[in-house]
């Protein structure tokens, strides 16, 4: 009964390991309320990122192929927040979409699994005090967390990143409503 979104690049929903749990009813839509396919271009070649995640979350579990996902009775649905072709309505220039489809998570997801972030350098852009990109996310992180799951709160699970650096550097990895995860 546990659903994820995954907020990652773009995944390929029809994966033989991904297709028994993919959920597209719950696609995050535009700012015209269309919903918005997550897919990949030309399948999960282009970049696969995103449908590996998912697949280490949600892969189905005993269908012969592949691996099985550490929860792998989850439902997934992909959010594809990098590709500009597809993904217009979410660009850097203009964080407003980003922050729109991050907080569609409280009524969509249990849990939402971001696997990107910045190189945490402890600079303005990452701060969590000066109305920054960090900062703005955090206040939507703390809605989800306030509003999710009827009340009880959207758990979100943010990557540490790779640069080998304090990963408080960057201010949604301190933030108080992320689950920060570092690997190695």
């Amino acid at each position: 009964g546990v659903h994820v979104g995954v907020y990652d690049s773009g995944t390929d929903y029809n994966h033989e390991d991904l297709a028994a749990n993919y959920d597209s009813s719950l696609h995050v839509v535009d700012g015209a309320n269309n919903p918005i396919d997550p897919g990949v271009p030309n399948g999960s070649a282009d970049n696969p990122h995103g449908t590996a995640t998912a697949g280490l979350i949600g892969a189905a579990m005993n269908n012969g192929v592949g691996g099985t996902g550490v929860a792998w009775g989850t439902s997934l649905t992909a959010v594809n927040i990098f590709n500009p072709v597809l993904y217009g309505y979410v660009n850097a220039a203009d964080p407003s979409g980003f922050m729109d489809v991050a907080g569609q998570a409280a009524g969509l997801f249990d849990i939402t699994s971001n696997s990107w972030g910045a190189t945490p350098l402890f600079g303005s852009y990452q701060s969590l005090t000066n109305g920054s990109f960090a900062d703005g996310l955090d206040e939507v992180y703390g809605l989800n967390a306030a509003n999710g799951r009827g009340g009880l709160g959207t758990i979100t699970v943010q990557a540490a990143g790779n640069d080998n650096l304090d990963a408080n550097g960057d201010g949604v990895n301190a933030s108080r409503f992320t689950i920060t995860v570092a690997a190695t």
